[in-house]
């Protein structure tokens, strides 16, 4: 079977599957039509699987007897509550949904090496026992960790779990590899300042707990920058509300902010210090504050072992200067960190960017984004030639 002539007979099938599903953004677990199209798929091709997981999520099954190994790969199934601004014929028929994150083309793409992989298993020469993961709610709703919590781990037996994101700030088709860290954790808090108001005119006469938080938020960030800087981490406040005039001092204020860190310690010794910090507040200037914290996705850690066997089967398959070493891990978050605190695998990037050198990169989560369908055949060959590897 030549694998070349397989890629480019299903290209322009796999186009219009991510245009089609480009069209029909759902957000997180309201992935009913995705999901649908995803099974119909299945069906067709007398594939096997398991539905539902974590509400629409499914997981196809391309089982042999005495496997190699058995592995998985993740695509994720959901949208972004933005609104698209592109005006391509298959841009979003929903307002305020769209794809702008790219999981429309990982979708299409791993649904593309699902029929090829599957012609490879019906001719008997598949060795792996492969699974192919479609997951609900990857943006912020955490759809990897109810899959855990339902008990994946435990139903399902892998040597290895793998997923790819298309990345705009590589160039088109240059796989990014990283060993250990490379998205941080995800943590939120809210902090809920309440306070005696006053008028304007005297603020003596109450706490003025807009100048108090300002003061706060500045030593926040004075400390953090004072930390570890071999090691990456962010603190951000993303949103202060208070106040409803202009000539009172208000009683309350709310703060909400993220955390990002790669170490569980670090992130403990930053939390800790905010608690600490809001009580000596509270003794200084008389308030009283309710601090709420949510911890959100670990951080995303790749294994070294499965990360050279991945460089491996690129630089044999598409040639070493495909591969770049990433140094620095993103800031970004992702719950594939879920997958891989229970198994070993690796998350890496397939670069999208195509643009000259001085044109500006769309990034994700713009509302002006789009996938690049030119990486499609690279991402459907990087999964059947990782789908076929039995060194």
């Amino acid at each position: 079977m030549n694998l070349e002539n397989q890629l480019n007979n299903i290209l322009n099938e796999v186009i219009q599957w991510r245009h089609q599903i480009h069209s029909r953004p759902e957000l997180a677990f309201e992935e009913y039509e995705t999901s649908k199209f995803i099974q119909q798929k299945l069906q067709e091709w007398e594939i096997p699987y398991d539905f539902p997981l974590a509400g629409t999520g499914i997981v196809a099954k391309l089982e042999v007897n005495n496997p190699k190994r058995r592995l998985a790969f993740r695509t994720e199934m959901d949208a972004l509550p933005i609104q698209e601004m592109s005006q391509k014929p298959y841009r979003s028929i929903y307002e305020g949904k769209m794809h702008a994150c790219g999981h429309d083309g990982h979708l299409a793409a791993l649904l593309g090496s699902v029929k090829i992989i599957n012609e490879f298993y019906k001719n008997n020469l598949l060795k792996n026992s492969i699974y192919f993961i479609f997951q609900p709610a990857e943006e912020n709703e955490g759809g990897a960790k109810r899959m855990i919590e339902e008990g994946f781990a435990t139903r399902y037996n892998f040597d290895a779990i793998y997923a790819i994101h298309n990345w705009p700030e590589l160039p088109q088709g240059i796989f990014g590899l990283k060993s250990g860290p490379i998205m941080a954790s995800y943590d939120r808090f809210l902090i809920r300042f309440f306070s005696k108001g006053a008028h304007a005119a005297m603020p003596h006469q109450g706490t003025d707990i807009i100048y108090v938080v300002s003061l706060f938020i500045q030593n926040v960030y004075s400390f953090v920058s004072r930390m570890n800087p071999v090691q990456e981490k962010v603190i951000s406040f993303t949103s202060i509300h208070a106040g409803t005039t202009y000539n009172v001092l208000p009683e309350e204020i709310e703060v909400k902010g993220t955390i990002r860190t790669f170490d569980k310690n670090q992130r403990n010794q930053i939390l800790e210090f905010l608690k600490q910090l809001l009580e000596s507040y509270k003794n200084l200037y008389g308030f009283n504050y309710e601090l709420i914290f949510s911890e959100g996705y670990p951080a995303t850690i790749n294994s070294k072992a499965e990360v050279e066997r991945v460089r491996k089967i690129i630089a044999n398959k598409f040639g070493s200067d495909k591969i770049i070493d990433i140094q620095k891990p993103s800031m970004g978050s992702e719950d594939f960190s879920y997958f891989l605190e229970n198994y070993p695998g690796v998350y890496l990037w397939l670069g999208s960017y195509n643009g000259q050198e001085n044109q500006s990169i769309c990034m994700l989560h713009n509302p002006e984004y789009d996938f690049n369908d030119n990486i499609l055949k690279d991402m459907i060959q990087f999964w059947v030639e990782l789908a076929m590897d039995i060194e």
